[in-house]
């Protein structure tokens, strides 16, 4: 009889948990000094089977490698120039722009954030005008 008076018993609770969404935001503003003449590079390769080429990445690598050797952080205004050979032949990559380095990095002034908030205003009414409606 006392084994029926002292049975064991489960207990669940339940709770909800919700996330905060919290973000800490802090701009950071620089100057770009841009390079005053044009640099290019050109990468040629020849048909490999074993070996595939991707023109994505080889574009990437030529503008990785002028901006080391032009000790530069960004590349103004690049243009590219494809060339394919035919079928079997290879091809080349001709990377063009203007070097450029930030410097005087600082946090955001109110002058430069009502000049952002200027510009991202004007790009969405010049997006709105482009609507259009169609009955």
């Amino acid at each position: 009889m006392a084994l029926l008076m002292c049975s064991c018993s489960s207990v669940r609770h339940t709770s909800s948990a919700y996330g905060v969404d919290t973000k800490i935001v802090n701009f950071t503003v620089a100057d770009v000094e841009i390079g005053k003449e044009k640099i290019q590079k050109t990468y040629r390769w020849n048909y490999n089977p074993f070996r595939p080429v991707s023109i994505a990445i080889i574009k990437s690598n030529i503008t990785a490698q002028m901006l080391q050797e032009n000790n530069a952080d960004v590349l103004v205004e690049p243009q590219y120039i494809i060339e394919k050979r035919g079928w079997l032949r290879g091809g080349s990559v001709t990377v063009i722009g203007f070097p450029a380095k930030y410097k005087n990095f600082h946090p955001m002034t109110e002058t430069e954030a009502a000049v952002a908030r200027g510009i991202l205003h004007e790009k969405k009414q010049k997006k709105e005008k482009h609507r259009f409606l169609f009955f």
